[in-house]
């Protein structure tokens, strides 16, 4: 096969090597080299998606590992508003599941200073583990 790319869109074309297809190359089209057909047909695997729930007890061991644990317990510590604190002792340490959309943990992570990027890591990592 010949490869062909159109630099504006990306887009790939392939045509017959023999040569029976060449009065169909598109016009704008420029042939790739060997490095970028390569890659085109050897594309790197896909990051396995971020777990959007994890249980109770590996949420608080990857915080423990990770050397966060005691930054959550002076968040929660913290809280000072009753029903805030009340929300937040539920969602720490009453809930099966942790869900990475939960709003409790959103607020705690930004507390804590973890960006997404950091959430996703813990929570990939805390999947991982068989309590």
């Amino acid at each position: 096969m010949k490869y062909y790319k159109n630099d504006p869109t990306g887009d790939v074309f392939a045509y017959e090597a023999d040569g029976s297809q060449d009065a169909d190359i598109l016009p704008g089209l420029r042939p790739m080299t060997a490095e970028e057909i390569h890659a085109h047909l050897n594309p790197p695997p896909a990051p396995a998606p971020v777990p959007q729930t994890i249980t109770r007890a590996q949420g608080r061991l990857v915080l423990y590992r990770a050397g966060l644990w005691p930054a959550v317990q002076a968040f929660v510590a913290g809280i000072t508003d009753p029903d805030e604190a009340f929300e937040a002792d539920a969602a720490l340490n009453h809930t099966t599941d942790w869900e990475r959309s939960s709003p409790f943990l959103r607020r705690a992570a930004l507390a804590l200073g973890l960006d997404d990027a950091a959430l996703d890591a813990l929570f990939t990592e805390a999947a991982k583990i068989v309590p």
